[in-house]
């Protein structure tokens, strides 16, 4: 194909994402919260992870280390999964700007939390995670080649064939698809609220490889 091939296309159907939940996008490389557990976690799991979400609160509140509290936070849920932290992970997630980490926070909070959560809070939620869907896109990531890896921001995305989308936060996305010595990478701008589909074209082998391509405002609106 010719050049034409190697640029990246973004088929883009705007308000796409309004009534989709997050738990059906592919987010491979970064933190998932865990499906709640059928039996309680064992009593030096819940004691660390009790140690672990008193220290992110401390980072978080006194020091503003947030990026440290999220971690410790993270931690302490996948020793001990509890409803009740995923509402902090999403607003540390927030306050770092990770938008897709805070909707499936925010999702998986009202999911696992049920009618244990008081209304006044349930209220405010739900009116984040309309807030939220705005500011992410799902990114259909397509290669014309099986087993290349591929990332977004420099985090795991996974193998191709992806079977499901990415999510990402609106704004620059740097897309790459690598394998072997071959790699294409694109440069793209993402507004929000849209399901979009990025196709990237591995040479073939003994051919140059793929230079970096920059398709900011590459859009087209479906």
């Amino acid at each position: 194909m010719g050049k034409v091939a190697h640029a990246i296309c973004l088929l883009v159907a705007l308000g796409i994402l309004a009534g989709q939940p997050s738990s059906s996008w592919a987010q491979q490389g970064r933190w998932r919260a865990k499906a709640p557990p059928d039996t309680p976690a064992p009593a030096a799991a819940v004691k660390e992870a009790s140690t672990r979400y008193q220290k992110a609160i401390k980072l978080y509140q006194r020091e503003g280390a947030v990026e440290a509290a999220l971690a410790e936070m993270q931690r302490a849920y996948d020793l001990a999964p509890h409803y009740k932290v995923l509402y902090n992970i999403g607003q540390a997630a927030r306050t770092l700007r990770d938008y897709p980490l805070a909707l499936h926070a925010f999702e998986r909070y009202l999911a696992d939390g049920g009618d244990k959560i008081r209304t006044k809070r349930r209220v405010a939620v739900v009116e984040d995670i309309k807030e939220l869907r705005t500011y992410v896109s799902a990114v259909e990531i397509l290669v014309n080649a099986d087993g290349a890896k591929i990332s977004v921001d420099d985090v795991a995305g996974g193998v191709s064939p992806l079977t499901e989308p990415v999510m990402v936060s609106a704004g620059r996305v740097r897309v790459r698809a690598q394998r072997g010595k071959l790699q294409v990478v694109r440069n793209i701008v993402v507004p929000g609220g849209v399901r979009l589909t990025v196709e990237l074209e591995l040479a073939d082998e003994g051919s140059a490889p793929a230079t970096d391509g920059d398709d900011s405002g590459g859009t087209e609106p479906g």
